[in-house]
């Protein structure tokens, strides 16, 4: 029988549960919380956190695999979608991605990452989560001093999703998962057996205070709109809310008035036998009964100590030495005899390996030459009028109140047309839809491959990267400045040609 711990902590206060397994089964022995001073959350005194930790766990944790997990304030998220590629290949590719879109990820930081799927075959859609060096070592220097040796480091949330889903008779359903905290609300959208969105709201007093709760269910509601962008075609079901009603009587009281799905309380420890008596607001320690469940369950999503990572290099020194020495054998034993045999052939072999090289080196320069001739003229033979698309997107994009560009890129198309890559923000996540409309047409196909709330002092709160693929036409067919009577009738089109093959995998690359 195995003993486990899971602790994590926020600036209010540090919680953990105790459970021992039987089997594929967890028992909870003991769950708390406990109370910190302003000094000894993060950014504090990690001595105080730890020798409290210390107190506590006193004769209740000896030889306990430990879990901690970390909020979403200590960690930097990054959602990407790659080209195909091998799991083995995946590692490389996802960090070199993160650090290009995330500006604080560093070459140092511990950064893990989950797909949705395991199809190879296809675009990989990643969630990459990094961790900084500095903090990673903060959480562990304050469980050295606690007497811990944590296993795994993982992200709250994922082990919130994994009691949840534990749970779940159809593991496939489409849901909102809601775990409150002290001063925060982690908002978790599950569909088909995974985590597919999710973020944390820095909001207090919203299980009992009906303007708190109110403000919250419209959290809900946006959360659940950019939800459905990531799943197309599947809505949510059911709002699953970590405590009781005496828990969260106002929180509970809002959504079931202003949502139309159904509400189901979770009790975390309701399912694991073994606590007499459950701590002081249950719903808090979900994610802590969530590291348990993963832990026997095979593992964590995301592990900070144990990411995902490229398999290192063999080791070729002892193989390039042991072909060596059988090469240094067998010269010495057969030298002599191929030497008198065959040194008529030197001068020969050496001449014809000569004009080998000469003519290596010659066909390696001619494929050069016509490489970039042929780019040349795939480049000069279908140009875009540039000019003239920037004045019909201007004229297409919405005012200046809904949205700016923050930055765009107009490339060229390797054989046809071309790609405009586009970053910006708006201020409402509806706004994308608009746009996408607005310029939708047969030149033009767009695509939002990536939307996420950020903190603003304005009121731009929505992040949002598009691409669009640009086919190629006459100057007369930009019409969209001139007046409505001077623009040429166009004929209705039966069927929209389909794009050319070079701009389709032109889109393809875009949605990296």
């Amino acid at each position: 029988m195995a003993r486990l711990l899971a602790i994590d902590w926020d600036n209010r206060e540090a919680r953990y549960v105790i459970g021992a397994t039987r089997g594929s089964h967890v028992n909870i022995e003991s769950a708390g919380a406990i109370a910190l001073p302003d000094s000894a959350g993060p950014g504090g005194t990690e001595s105080e956190l730890s020798s409290q930790l210390r107190a506590v766990l006193a004769g209740k944790a000896a030889r306990a695999t430990t879990v901690v997990g970390v909020d979403r304030s200590r960690i930097e998220l990054v959602s990407m979608t790659l080209p195909p590629a091998s799991d083995v290949e995946l590692p490389d590719m996802v960090r070199n991605q993160a650090m290009r879109d995330n500006s604080a990820i560093a070459e140092d930081d511990v950064l893990d990452f989950v797909t949705s799927d395991a199809d190879e075959s296809g675009p990989r859609a990643i969630t990459a989560v990094a961790l900084s060096r500095s903090r990673l070592e903060k959480i562990q220097t304050i469980a050295s001093e606690a007497g811990l040796a944590p296993k795994s480091i993982v992200v709250r949330p994922y082990a919130t999703a994994g009691l949840v889903l534990d749970a779940l008779e159809n593991r496939d359903q489409a849901c909102l998962v809601i775990n409150v905290l002290s001063e925060e609300v982690d908002l978790i959208v599950l569909a088909g057996g995974r985590v597919v969105f999710w973020r944390t709201v820095r909001q207090s007093g919203v299980s009992r205070d009906e303007a708190a709760a109110s403000r919250l269910v419209a959290e809900v509601q946006r959360t659940l709109l950019v939800a459905q962008s990531r799943v197309p075609g599947q809505t949510a079901e059911a709002v699953y809310l970590c405590g009781g009603l005496d828990e969260h009587p106002a929180l509970a009281a809002a959504l079931r008035e202003r949502l139309p799905l159904e509400l189901v309380l979770t009790d975390p420890f309701a399912a694991y036998a073994g606590l007499d008596e459950p701590p002081e607001h249950p719903g808090r320690f979900a994610s802590l009964v969530g590291m348990l469940v993963r832990e026997i369950d095979g593992g964590h999503p995301i592990d900070f100590l144990n990411p995902r990572q490229a398999p290192a290099p063999a080791d070729r020194r002892r193989v390039v030495s042991l072909a060596a020495a059988v090469v240094v054998l067998l010269l010495a034993m057969g030298g002599y005899r191929v030497w008198s045999t065959f040194a008529e052939s030197d001068d020969q072999i050496e001449t014809l390996t000569a004009q080998l090289d000469r003519l290596d080196e010659l066909a390696k320069r001619n494929t050069s030459k016509e490489k970039a001739i042929q780019l040349i003229e795939n480049w000069s033979k279908d140009d875009v009028n540039w000019l003239d698309e920037l004045r019909d997107l201007s004229i297409r994009f919405p005012s200046e109140r809904d949205a700016v560009v923050l930055r765009m890129n107009m490339s060229q198309g390797r054989e046809s047309g071309g790609s405009i890559d586009m970053t910006g923000i708006v201020r409402d996540p509806v706004i994308v839809s608009h746009i996408e409309n607005g310029i939708r047409d047969k030149y033009h196909q767009i695509s939002s491959r990536h939307m996420q709330e950020q903190l603003q002092e304005n009121n731009y709160s929505w992040h949002f990267e598009s691409s669009i693929v640009v086919t190629p036409r006459e100057p007369d067919q930009y019409v969209s400045h001139l007046p409505e009577s001077e623009r040429p009738v166009e004929p209705p089109e039966a069927e929209t040609a389909p794009l050319p093959k070079a701009l389709r995998e032109r889109a393809a690359r875009n949605l990296r």
